[in-house]
């Protein structure tokens, strides 16, 4: 990869705040004249587009920029899993103590609207499946890539996870977003690949539509005890899998 297939820092500074604005602006009036419609719209004006449009128009490498590569080191993929379902335990610890600090009022009108104007197909697009493939192009793909070549992947990581972090605009989910921004870019950085961090991301958001769609009545803090419960349990259960897997690799070498 050579300095031409990246973004500069002054480049993705600009097209950083040039998303912010197009995402605040796309926001108000998009979802305003289309309504739900408007959401995975809005997602593809200020978030896709700005970083697509500079990549032609710089004849950038599109594959290495938003690093469209085949998986490395698949043991990495699996890694992160467990690293992802580690950062939801914390995250949901958070969570439970944030909604005490923080006014939800917001986050939790904004999940009712879409609930209940969509359908479970809609919600897992809208909420899941869109926000995966485009954020993570441009945080993992465009921000710690450049970064990354202009620092090292520690520094790029933080960094772009804490930009990842701030365009959600909510105090309640800046740590949880943050954190697994974290997970996701080790995870592109040890594959070299975007694919495992979109499949990650998916997961994770259709997780919480869901639970929330399973169970529709329960409020949103006590939403963050069956995360913990349930991911603690999946979690020892990888444990467990690999452990297992892994003695009967070592027999068999025997």
């Amino acid at each position: 990869m050579t300095n031409r297939d990246v973004f500069n820092i002054k480049e993705i500074t600009a097209l950083y705040f040039i998303t912010i604005i197009l995402f605040l602006l796309s926001s108000i009036y998009v979802i305003d004249a289309l309504g739900i419609i408007g959401i995975p719209i809005t997602h593809f004006i200020s978030i896709l587009a700005p970083g697509l449009f500079m990549t032609l128009y710089l004849k950038k490498n599109i594959r290495e920029i938003y690093l469209i590569h085949p998986v490395k080191k698949i043991k990495y993929f699996f890694l992160g899993i467990l690293l992802w379902i580690t950062a939801i335990i914390i995250s949901g610890i958070y969570s439970y103590y944030a909604m005490r600090i923080f006014p939800s009022e917001d986050l939790i009108e904004s999940f009712n609207y879409i609930f209940s104007k969509t359908t479970l197909t809609q919600q897992i697009i809208i909420m899941a499946a869109v926000p995966a493939v485009i954020e993570e192009m441009f945080f993992r793909g465009i921000m710690l890539n450049a970064i990354k070549k202009k620092s090292n992947i520690i520094v790029a990581a933080l960094i772009s996870s804490l930009l990842f972090a701030v365009m959600h605009f909510s105090l309640i989910k800046i740590f949880p977003t943050f954190l697994l921004g974290v997970v996701f870019s080790y995870v592109v950085y040890k594959t070299g690949s975007i694919i495992p961090a979109i499949f990650l991301h998916f997961i994770n958001n259709s997780m919480s539509v869901l639970i929330q769609h399973i169970l529709p009545n329960i409020e949103l803090d006590n939403l963050s005890y069956i995360y913990i419960n349930h991911k603690i349990i999946l979690l020892f259960l990888i444990i467990y899998i690999f452990y297992e897997g892994r003695m009967n690799y070592e027999k068999t070498k025997i």
